[in-house]
């Protein structure tokens, strides 16, 4: 599993690779981590046999996205981060581009055609709360500057 910091990383979301890139940077993000599951099964050679084979399955991708709120800033709190995430959206959902900038090298990772659950806890008495956004992803791409 791969996981991005806040404190050296950006994510920004949109409905397409380019308006990802010339979107905002959503706030109070915490980390995001993303991983590959390389599907493959054990499968028997024949009748009678213990013998087996390694075959080759389905690819998976899956991430999370986690958010520190502080529903005490003047900013909006989490209303930004929902709204972005389609977290109001009761219809169908439009699959989501999620860019995530290194700000001290500026490479970048697309995360492609993403579609995921957004929740948020209940806010603390300082007015803390935790947003995650649990999605899967059609593929992934990288750019070094």
């Amino acid at each position: 599993m791969t996981t991005y910091t806040g404190e050296n990383h950006e994510i920004r979301v949109g409905t397409s690779a380019v308006l990802a890139s010339g979107s905002a940077a959503l706030p109070y993000f915490d980390s995001l981590d993303w991983k590959v599951a390389r599907g493959r099964k054990h499968r028997a050679l024949g009748i009678g046999s213990n013998l087996t084979e390694v075959q080759e399955g389905l690819i998976e991708y899956t991430g999370s996205a986690k958010f520190r709120i502080d529903e005490t800033d003047v900013g909006g709190g989490s209303e930004p981060i929902a709204l972005a995430l389609e977290a109001d959206v009761t219809g169908t959902r439009t699959p989501l581009y999620i860019e995530i900038k290194n700000t001290k090298t500026g490479s970048i990772v697309m995360l492609s055609e993403c579609l995921g659950d957004y929740n948020e806890s209940i806010p603390s008495v300082d007015g803390e709360k935790t947003g995650t956004y649990d999605f899967g992803f059609n593929s992934i791409s990288f750019s070094y500057p």
